[in-house]
C-alpha cells in the first residue's frame, strides 16, 4: 500500500505543516513500511524526516524494529524501536521500548509504550494506551529542568467502506513542570 497525507500543528502563534510520503508492504510473515516527511521552513516540526520499519508474524505476535531520524533546525535525531504486537479475537495489544540520542544535547531518549486495539466491529475501532520516559516531545523546543513525562492517548476509526475511513485521535501529555500538551486530529484515509 502506498500512502500520501498531510499534517498542520499550531503552538502559540506559529501554524506549520507537512507532506508525508509512505508505503507498507507485506511478503508472508514479513512487513516492511517506510516512510518520508518534509516540512518548508520549521519552526518546531522537523525539516525531513525519515523513518523505515521491518517486522516477522510469529504465529500471532509481530516483533518489529523501526529506525527513526528527524532532522531539525539545531539538532539531529536517532531513535531505535523494538516492538511486539500480541493479536487477539477481539483486537491487539502492544508493548514498545524506544532508545535514541539528541545529537546536539548528547541527551538520551528513554521511551515505553503499552496500547490496545478494541475491533468493536467491521466498521469501528477504538484504541488508547500510554507513553512514559525522557524527552517524549519535541526533543530541542521542550525547555524544562527535568526531561522527565508521560501522554495518554485514545482513538477511534469508522470504516465508510472498503477503500475509506475517517479517524479521531486525543491525547494528554506533560513533560517536566513547564510542559503541558492537549492534542487532537480528524483524519481520512483512502486506500487505492
Amino acid at each position: 500500500m502506498l500512502y500520501a497525507a498531510g499534517s498542520i500543528q499550531t503552538r502559540g502563534s506559529e501554524t506549520e505543516g507537512a507532506g508525508i510520503l509512505g508505503a507498507d508492504l507485506r511478503r508472508g510473515d514479513w512487513f516492511y513500511s517506510a516512510e518520508l516527511t518534509a516540512s518548508p521552513d520549521p519552526t518546531f516540526l522537523p525539516k525531513v524526516g525519515a523513518q523505515g520499519q521491518v517486522g516477522h508474524l510469529f504465529h500471532y505476535t509481530l516483533v518489529s524494529l523501526q529506525y527513526r531520524y528527524l532532522d531539525f533546525a539545531t539538532t539531529n535525531v536517532h531513535l531505535g524501536t523494538l516492538a511486539a504486537t500480541q493479536s487477539f479475537p477481539w483486537g491487539e495489544a502492544e508493548v514498545r521500548l524506544a532508545l535514541g540520542e539528541n545529537v546536539a544535547e548528547d541527551g538520551p531518549i528513554r521511551v515505553g509504550v503499552v496500547r490496545a486495539l478494541w475491533l468493536a466491529s467491521d466498521r469501528f475501532r477504538f484504541g488508547g494506551g500510554a507513553a512514559f520516559g525522557t524527552r517524549l516531545f519535541d526533543v530541542i523546543a521542550v525547555e524544562t529542568a527535568s526531561k522527565q513525562g508521560w501522554t495518554v492517548f485514545a482513538n477511534g476509526s469508522w470504516q465508510l467502506d472498503p477503500r475509506d475511513a475517517l479517524r479521531v485521535d486525543w491525547s494528554y501529555s506533560r513533560e517536566g513542570d513547564g510542559f503541558r500538551q492537549v492534542g487532537g486530529a480528524l483524519s481520512y484515509r483512502r486506500s487505492f
